[in-house]
């Protein structure tokens, strides 16, 4: 398995709120396996940490993060607050599994 260094938050890596991101981690994120949500490219587009949308939408950021990097299917009210968080529609940050598997 590639390693991604975007999965996880190391520290004194973190980046400021609308920080700009680089090209090429922007790429990372989009290229990265069918798993991944596209709310996690989302965050790293607007250099949003993990930590920080877990505080906003009062989640547990290891939750957080395994659903964004497809470990763990998000549930209905995870989906909602995120979306009211980034104000983006539900169905632009969450695939479901036959979206994964298709693409």
């Amino acid at each position: 398995m590639q390693h991604n260094p975007l999965a996880e938050e190391k520290p004194g890596s973190r980046r400021r709120l609308g920080e700009e991101v680089p090209a090429m981690e922007v790429v990372e994120v989009i290229a990265t396996p069918r798993g991944v949500q596209p709310a996690k490219a989302v965050l790293v587009l607007r250099g949003i940490t993990i930590r920080h949308a877990a505080a906003q939408t009062d989640y547990d950021r290891n939750y957080v993060g395994a659903v964004l990097n497809g470990r763990m299917v998000p549930g209905p009210k995870f989906k909602r607050r995120m979306s009211a968080f980034l104000e983006l529609p539900e169905d632009e940050l969450f695939r479901d599994r036959s979206e994964q598997m298709a693409s």
